[in-house]
């Protein structure tokens, strides 16, 4: 069985920290060999920590080992609704801490900083396959938009499903916290048809917020106010995924840089810790939706083969599924 320091979201706490930690989730279970641990579909929130063995995730019949230190069930946490995936247990059985939804939001309430890095530690992992798929689908959606059929309608919800979320990421504040956030990031005006974002930009990559006027992400969908421009990256700290225009009246954001959000987060643990779970919610929403216009278009995408390097030829579904997974072609 691994230790506390070799479990992926504790990194960055204190070892005191991740002792708290596992008093609070003491409850671990037992899997035997190919045991159900996840159903697709149920209902049931929360995520799982696997502490000894390893477990098979099955996604519309890929598999993938994820190991010991890893989570999974991680999306129901922030996004309810029904599982995503088939898990069981791997070939020597699986030993694994349940993290009730319930039993978190207890944590976080009276320990917000530590809940913040856990939080924190969680949320790339959703974005750097919400980023994956939406790189991929760029280099593939003029080849997609050329054919007959189905597929512009594929794009362009495929498109609604990655850009467009729910999530409020400042719902969760009290009126006095939503005041000291206003005031902590700086306000940006763009003119009409400005480029907010460059896609592939890199260097210190920020969060936006729209508070007046509305935004075009690729001609393709219309944020307006309330909603975010840039969660992905800002979270991996990798290249932007898309362009952004600033409406035909103008665009005001509120800007949240990376830096100053980590002062932010020490002078108001509690107010980010809020922020950041609502990020997180915002990302793991997304990929929801993806998951639901990937399953509705399973059949379209599995006839579309796709030329690769090494002279391969697979299904668009394969790749796409393998982005979802994180996991290349090849496995």
């Amino acid at each position: 069985m691994i230790t506390l320091e070799q479990i992926g979201i504790l990194q960055g706490l204190a070892h005191a920290e991740k002792l708290l930690f596992r008093r609070i989730f003491q409850s671990t279970l037992e899997f035997k060999t190919g045991e159900t641990i996840i159903a697709r579909g149920n209902q049931s929130n929360g995520f799982i920590v696997i502490l000894d063995g390893t477990v098979i995730v099955n996604i519309f019949g890929r598999q993938k080992t994820v190991s010991a230190g890893e989570i999974i069930g991680e999306i129901n946490l922030f996004a309810p609704g029904g599982r995503t995936a088939d898990v069981m247990a791997g070939p020597r059985g699986a030993t694994a801490m349940f993290i009730e939804q319930e039993r978190l939001d207890f944590f976080r309430f009276n320990h917000p900083q530590i809940a913040h890095v856990i939080i924190q530690n969680i949320a790339p992992i959703i974005a750097n396959r919400l980023a994956e798929i939406t790189q991929f689908m760029r280099e593939f959606q003029e080849a997609i938009s050329r054919r007959e059929g189905d597929y512009q309608s594929l794009v362009e919800e495929l498109s609604r499903a990655l850009i467009l979320g729910k999530i409020p990421l400042l719902g969760q504040l009290t009126s006095t916290e939503r005041e000291i956030a206003y005031q902590s990031f700086w306000e940006k005006e763009y003119q009409p048809g400005t480029q907010l974002i460059t896609a592939g930009s890199v260097p210190n990559p920020p969060l936006c917020l729209i508070t007046r006027g509305y935004a075009m992400v690729e001609d393709l969908v219309r944020l307006q106010v309330g909603d975010v421009i840039g969660e992905i990256s800002f979270v991996t700290g990798g290249p932007r995924t898309a362009n952004v225009f600033a409406g035909d009246k103008g665009t005001q954001v509120r800007v949240f840089l990376l830096d100053e959000f980590k002062r932010f987060a020490f002078d108001y643990p509690a107010t980010a810790g809020k922020i950041t779970y609502a990020l997180t919610a915002l990302l793991a929403f997304k990929f929801r939706q993806t998951m639901e216009v990937l399953a509705k278009y399973q059949q379209l995408l599995k006839d579309m083969s796709v030329k690769q390097p090494q002279r391969k030829t697979t299904s668009l579904f394969e790749l796409l599924i393998g982005k979802v997974m994180g996991q290349g072609t090849d496995q």
